[in-house]
């Protein structure tokens, strides 16, 4: 038996349910600390899971109280191609983000206090292309990245599992959007929303 196969076993034998959690722990503090210094500017209690990808860190403001769990992509691109941009990604206080979440911003986009996101949610506020039929024969990536406007979330909004919220929307306080849902138009604060595009199912009470 080799040497690390003997090792392996051996620690294997030590390494119980809770100490595999307090290093996973300890291994997520060390490496959000050193993360949140990367930022524009970051608060405290901030939280990162393991698998993320940020770039662009100095044009992201982050509030107090952060977490984003498995695999979070954040980008601000400020360069893409030959065009350059100017991208602001400021999130408020208590944001959570479920697992496999992906912000893309080349332009502006401003997300209020207690945004809760569920798995797999997609904000983003631009396109590869204007989706002509002459820019058919070039590939997706080679298309120039072009929005339509900023994206503003506002307080207290749930974004339900899968939903995609696309470039030139404002979404209002207190709004539930339900699971797979795509936004391609503002909401109003107070209601639920759902459906692509997503529209008004009721308004809270």
């Amino acid at each position: 038996m080799s040497l690390k196969r003997t090792l392996v076993k051996f620690l294997s034998a030590l390494y119980s349910p809770k100490a595999n959690d307090f290093f996973r722990k300890l291994s997520e503090s060390v490496i959000s600390e050193k993360e949140k210094r990367l930022f524009k500017s970051c608060g405290e209690k901030f939280v990162l899971h393991t698998g993320f990808n940020i770039c662009g860190e100095k044009y992201i403001c982050i509030g107090d109280g952060f977490c984003a769990h498995e695999n979070l992509i954040m980008q601000c691109f400020d360069k893409y191609d030959c065009s350059v941009y100017e991208p602001s990604l400021k999130i408020g206080k208590r944001a959570y983000f479920g697992a496999n979440c992906h912000i893309g911003c080349i332009g502006n986009i401003t997300i209020g206090d207690n945004l809760t996101c569920g798995r797999n949610v997609l904000i983003i506020d631009h396109d590869h292309g204007q989706g002509t039929i002459e820019e058919g024969s070039i590939h997706p990536l080679d298309r120039p990245l072009v929005r339509k406007g900023d994206i503003k979330i506002g307080n207290n909004v749930w974004l339900g599992e899968n939903c995609v919220v696309l470039s030139g929307v404002i979404i209002g306080d207190n709004v539930t959007v339900g699971a797979n849902s795509v936004v391609t138009k503002d909401i109003p604060g107070n209601c639920i929303v759902g459906g692509i595009p997503a529209k008004i199912i009721r308004e809270k009470m």
